[in-house]
């Protein structure tokens, strides 16, 4: 475990939990900060952010929850609880695909 430890330390390897079952992933850095780096460059789905955007986002939120809320008669006690006045920026978890190697058996068809 102290080799394993090490190459963590000194970045030539990631550690990583997987997409299925807890289990865990050993990659290369390097491999590791280019699937970053492209899942970060898909505009579509990522873009940098001012504190100011995210602020005026989560008001936003609150304000439409707010209405929602008061159409559905809930009490202005419930609806205030239940808003956001201390929101968190979202954090990019990248949780790498693992596939399950398949023998052949498994391909065997069992039907009549």
């Amino acid at each position: 475990m102290r080799e394993v430890r090490e190459l963590i330390r000194s970045k030539n390897i990631r550690l990583s939990v997987s997409d299925k079952g807890g289990k865990f992933v050993v990659i290369p850095h390097q491999l590791d900060v280019e699937i970053t780096e492209e899942h970060l460059e898909d505009a579509s789905l990522y873009r940098p952010s001012s504190e100011k955007e995210f602020k005026s986002q989560y008001r936003k939120l609150n304000n439409e929850w707010a209405k929602v809320a008061r159409a559905a008669g809930l009490k202005p006690s419930v609806i205030s609880y239940l808003k956001i006045y201390l929101p968190t920026c979202l954090v990019l978890y990248l949780l790498i695909k693992t596939h399950k190697l398949v023998s052949s058996d498994d391909l065997v068809s069992i039907d009549p």
